[in-house]
């Protein structure tokens, strides 16, 4: 059961912290990414916490793919919050620092040659997420490769 927000404003401030303190987003400002977030809340507030945080990181996914087109700052500390993200994620899937090391830095050439391919700015996390999958895959075929190319008994 989830229960409609009565003060809007505390609940976007309060989400809005509870997401920068856990992913260290610093893309936007606490005060903006507020206001943002409220502006999205409809008039009659009838907007539950689950629903407000999926808005949350929908806005931080429109800043994050904005700021990885533009130059200078605010473009090196996206690629680096991306770099965090894909990280942990690759560590957490395959559990070995080196190799999620490798199929992030690969994940991130993807991402930043194949931007262009991400129409929909508030989806771009699961276009991020679909090029670290890609780069795993190549990561991984190419490891089975040369695997086969150098053990004993394998065809050269």
């Amino acid at each position: 059961m989830t229960a409609a927000l009565e003060t809007p404003i505390a609940h976007c401030q309060a989400v809005v912290a509870q997401l920068m303190a856990r992913h260290d987003w610093q893309l936007l400002h606490a005060a903006e990414f507020s206001q943002r977030l409220l502006a999205r809340v409809p008039v009659n507030g009838a907007f539950d916490l689950a629903t407000l945080t999926r808005a949350a990181v929908n806005l931080y996914c429109e800043a994050w793919h904005e700021a990885c087109h533009r130059v200078g700052e605010p473009q090196r500390r996206a690629y680096a919050e991306l770099a965090h993200y894909l990280y942990d994620r690759a560590l957490h899937k395959y559990g070995d620092p080196e190799t999620a090391r490798e199929i992030t830095h690969e994940a991130l050439i993807l991402v930043h040659q194949q931007l262009d391919q991400c129409r929909s700015p508030g989806v771009f996390l699961a276009f991020v997420q679909f090029k670290l999958w890609h780069a795993a895959t190549t990561y991984f075929r190419q490891r089975n490769r040369w695997a086969a190319h150098v053990a004993p008994g394998g065809r050269r």
